[in-house]
C-alpha cells in the first residue's frame, strides 16, 4: 500500500489537550472486525466484551522525563535536549536529540538548572539532529538519577499544545509502568485505572507483561510512499518466559489475547514460534507491521486514534483491515463533530487517485471568472472530485479578497466572482496555500507569476509561481529573480531561483549573495543545477571552503567530475581539501575516493583505498561507515576485510546503517569474484547471523 492512502483530514480541536478526570471515563469506540459493526461506548464497558481467562497484553515500559533545557557555554543560547537512551551506565553516556542542531558541535558544553546543577559535554555527532553526550557527574547513580528527575520534563507530544504540569508526571503513565526507559507513553494503556484492573482480575481477565520502550522513531516521519520501503528505528523489547507462559496457555485453551496498544503488538510480532506462540526474546526491534499482514499471537487491539500517516495508524489498518479502520474514523469524526464528511471520504478514503485540475482565469473591473476542467481519467472506480477550494484574488492596490467555493464534480465548471470595488487584479489563486493533493495546470502571464512570486501570502504559492517561471528566458526574469532573491524569507524559494540562475556568465554581486546565503541547502540547489562549471570555476572554489561541510563536500565532486577541468587543477583542488574531514566524515571520504584514483598522488592509491576501508569498519560511528561504504560501492571494491565491516554493519540494530550498507553488498556481490568472498565470509558467521542476512537478501 501506499502512503498517501493514509492520508486523512484530521480537525485539530478533536485532539484532547487534557485527560479525562478518571482515567476509564474515555470515550471508546468498539469495532467488530467480522461484522463490522460499531457502537460507542466508555472504556470501563471493555469488560463487556472479555471473559474469564482472556488475557490482556501490556507493555510496562515506563516514561522517564526525557525533555530538559539547557544553555550552551559561552553564549548562554538556550538549547532543549532530549534524552533517547543511556548508551553506557558507567561513563554517563546518553544518545540525544538537541534543537536548535546547529548551534551544538562536538566539544561543547551544555548547562543544565538554574544553578548549573548539571553539565554535559558533546562528544559525538548520530544524525543531523542527534548527538551522543557525557555527563560531567561524580556521584553515585541514584543521585544523577534525581538530578534528572529533578531537572527533567515529562515529554508530552508535540500534538498536546500547552506546558507540562505536575499531574502529568502521573498521569502520563501507565498504573503498571515498571522499567524506565521510553521517551513516550504507550498511550492506549493510559485508560486502565488500578480499580478497573482489579475488577478485569475478579472477572477472572489475566494480564501478562511485556517490555519495549518506546523511542522518537516510532513517530518519526514516514518519507517513502512506497510503505515496504520505510525502515523504521530500532527499540529495545523484552519478552519473559513468566508472559509467555499466560499468553501460550490462554492460546492453547481457546482464549482470547488482547494486545493493549501498538507498541505491545509489535514487541510480540517481533518474537513469536512456528505454532504462532508467543516466545520469549530480548533485543532491539525495527518491525514495521503494514498492510497486508497476518498477525500471529493477539486477536484484538486496543489502541488509541492515530494522526495520519503515521505507523501506528498504519498498524492499526493493518489489524482491522484497511476499509473498517477508515470507516471507523469517519465515525469517530463525524460523532463528535456533529458533522457529515461522507463527501470528504467517499472520495479520498474509499476511491483512488486525485483531482487533475486545468484551471485558467480571466479578469477585469467588473468579474473575476475561474475556468477549471477536471483533466484525469475517470473510470469506475476513480470519478470527478467535489471539494471546497480557497480562492484568492489580489489586486493592485494592495487589498486582498479571499473566499471557500466547492468545486463540484464535474469535467467543467466557470466561477464567476464579482469585482465589487472595481480595483484592478494582478493576480489570483486557485487552492491558496496548496491544501487540496492534486495535480493543477494553471496558465498564467509572465507579469502575473512575478507578481504572485513577489506579494503571495504563503511560501507555497512563491514557490509555485517562482517554479512556473523556470521556461522563462533568462533575459527577461533576471532582475527580478536577483531581487526576490535579495528579499525572500524561505530557503526553499532562493534555493529554486539559484538553480534557475546559475549559468550566468559573471561573477557579480548576486552570485555573492548565494555564497554567502545562511542556508546550505540554496548553495547545493546552486551546485546541483545544471551549470557549465568550467566557465563558475571561481564560484566552485569559494564553495568549496564553506563552513558547511555538505557544501563543501558537494562543490568538490561537481570540480572533479568535469571533464573540462585539467589534471593539474584538479590535485590543487585535493591539496587544499586534504585536511577536510566533515561531520561524519563526509568530506573525507569523498576525497578518498578521489585519491583513490591516481588523482592525488600516483601510486598511493592502496594507502588510500586502506582508510576507506578503515572508516566503515565498527569504530566509526554510522553515517561515516554509510559513507564509506557507498564511496566503495562507487568504486567497485570488495575484499575480505571490506566485507567483513560491511556485514558487521548490517548484522547492528541500527536500521540507518544495516539497510544502507545491506544495499551496497548486494550491488557489489553482482560480480563473481566479489560474491564468492562475501559468501565465504558469511559462512564463518553464527546460524543466526547468517539467517539474518538471509533475510537482506544476502546469503545465496
Amino acid at each position: 500500500m501506499k502512503l498517501s492512502q493514509f492520508k486523512f483530514d484530521l480537525p485539530l480541536n478533536l485532539i484532547a489537550q487534557n485527560p479525562t478526570k478518571r482515567r476509564e471515563d474515555s470515550r471508546l469506540l468498539v469495532v467488530d472486525r467480522k461484522s463490522g459493526h460499531m457502537e460507542n461506548k466508555n472504556f470501563r464497558d471493555i469488560l463487556e466484551y472479555y471473559d474469564d481467562k482472556d488475557v490482556f497484553v501490556v507493555n510496562n515500559t515506563k516514561v522517564f522525563p526525557a525533555r530538559m533545557y539547557g544553555r550552551k557555554e559561552k553564549t548562554g543560547a538556550k538549547i532543549e535536549v532530549f534524552l533517547l537512551r543511556e548508551l553506557n551506565k558507567p561513563n554517563r553516556l546518553w544518545d540525544v536529540i538537541v534543537d536548535p542542531a546547529r548551534k551544538i558541535r562536538v566539544g561543547n558544553k551544555l548547562y543544565f538548572g538554574d544553578n548549573e546543577e548539571l553539565v554535559a559535554e558533546v562528544i559525538d555527532n548520530t544524525t543531523s539532529r542527534g548527538r551522543t553526550i557525557r555527563f560531567l557527574w561524580d556521584d553515585d547513580d541514584e543521585s544523577f538519577k534525581k538530578m534528572l528527575e529533578f531537572l527533567g520534563e515529562t515529554p508530552l507530544p508535540k500534538y498536546i499544545k500547552r506546558k507540562p504540569d505536575e499531574e502529568d508526571k502521573e498521569r502520563y503513565q501507565t498504573v503498571y509502568a515498571k522499567h524506565e526507559g521510553a521517551v513516550a507513553a504507550p498511550t492506549a494503556g493510559l485508560h486502565f485505572s488500578k480499580e478497573l484492573i482489579k475488577r478485569c482480575e475478579i472477572l477472572g481477565v489475566k494480564f501478562a507483561e511485556v517490555t519495549l520502550h518506546t523511542g522518537l522513531g516510532t513517530f518519526r516521519p514516514i518519507e517513502v510512499e512506497d510503505l515496504s520501503k520505510h525502515k523504521m528505528d530500532a527499540e529495545y523489547y523484552q519478552i519473559t518466559e513468566e508472559a509467555c507462559n499466560i499468553v501460550n496457555k490462554a492460546k492453547m485453551n481457546g482464549k482470547r489475547i488482547c494486545s493493549i496498544g501498538t507498541t505491545t503488538m509489535r514487541a510480540m510480532e517481533s518474537s513469536f514460534t512456528a505454532e504462532k506462540l508467543l516466545k520469549p526474546s530480548e533485543g532491539w526491534t525495527n518491525h514495521f507491521i503494514h498492510p497486508p499482514y497476518n498477525f500471529n499471537v493477539a486477536d484484538s487491539l486496543v489502541t488509541n486514534f492515530h494522526l495520519p500517516k503515521t505507523s501506528l495508524l498504519i498498524m492499526t489498518c493493518a489489524f482491522a483491515g484497511y476499509d473498517l479502520a477508515m470507516e471507523a474514523y469517519k465515525k469517530a469524526i463525524k460523532d463528535k463533530l456533529g458533522l457529515n464528511y461522507d463527501w470528504f471520504f467517499d472520495q479520498w478514503i474509499h476511491r483512488g487517485g486525485e483531482p487533475h485540475y486545468k484551471v485558467s482565469s480571466t479578469f477585469n473591473n467588473k468579474t473575476i471568472t475561474f475556468n477549471i476542467q477536471q483533466t484525469h481519467k475517470v473510470d469506475g472506480h476513480v470519478r470527478y472530485f467535489k471539494m471546497p477550494v480557497d480562492f484568492a484574488i489580489y489586486y493592485k492596490n494592495g487589498y486582498t479578497e479571499r473566499r471557500t467555493i466547492w468545486v463540484m464534480d464535474s469535467a467543467n465548471q466557470t466561477i464567476v466572482i464579482p469585482n465589487l470595488s472595481g480595483a484592478e487584479v494582478e493576480f489570483t489563486l486557485f487552492d491558496e496555500e496548496n491544501k487540496v493533493m492534486k495535480k493543477m495546470d494553471f496558465k498564467k502571464s509572465n507579469a502575473e507569476l512575478f507578481a504572485q512570486a513577489a506579494k503571495a501570502k504563503h511560501m507555497i504559492d512563491r514557490y509555485d509561481a517562482v517554479v512556473g517561471m523556470k521556461d522563462i528566458p533568462l533575459k527577461e526574469k533576471l532582475v527580478l529573480l536577483q531581487a526576490r532573491f535579495a528579499t525572500e524569507k524561505h530557503p526553499a524559494i532562493r534555493a529554486e531561483i539559484a538553480k534557475q540562475l546559475a549559468n550566468q556568465k559573471s561573477l557579480n554581486k548576486w552570485y555573492i549573495l548565494v555564497v554567502k546565503d545562511s542556508k546550505a541547502e540554496v548553495k547545493n540547489a546552486f551546485i546541483a543545477a545544471d551549470t557549465t562549471v568550467v566557465e563558475q570555476k571561481a564560484i566552485f572554489e569559494l564553495l568549496l571552503k564553506d563552513s558547511s561541510n555538505i557544501v563543501a563536500e558537494n562543490a568538490l565532486d561537481k570540480l572533479m567530475k568535469c571533464k573540462d577541468i585539467d589534471q593539474k587543477e584538479k590535485v590543487k583542488y585535493l591539496k587544499s581539501t586534504a585536511t577536510l574531514y566533515g561531520q561524519n566524515n563526509n568530506i573525507r571520504t569523498k576525497w578518498l575516493e578521489y585519491a583513490v584514483m591516481n588523482i592525488y598522488e600516483p601510486g598511493l592509491n592502496e594507502n588510500y583505498k586502506n582508510d576507506l576501508v578503515t572508516l566503515c569498519g565498527a569504530n566509526y560511528e554510522f553515517r561515516t561507515r554509510v559513507n564509506a561504504a557507498n564511496a566503495l560501492k562507487r568504486l567497485g571494491f570488495l575484499d575480505e576485510q571490506i566485507a567483513r565491516n560491511l556485514l558487521d554493519a548490517c548484522l547492528t540494530y541500527n536500521s540507518r546503517l544495516a539497510g544502507p550498507c545491506a544495499d551496497v553488498l548486494k550491488e557489489l556481490k553482482k560480480g563473481e569474484p566479489e560474491n564468492k568472498i562475501l559468501q565465504t565470509e558469511i559462512s564463518k558467521l553464527s546460524e543466526e547471523q547468517q539467517a539474518v542476512l538471509k533475510t537482506m537478501g544476502l546469503k545465496d
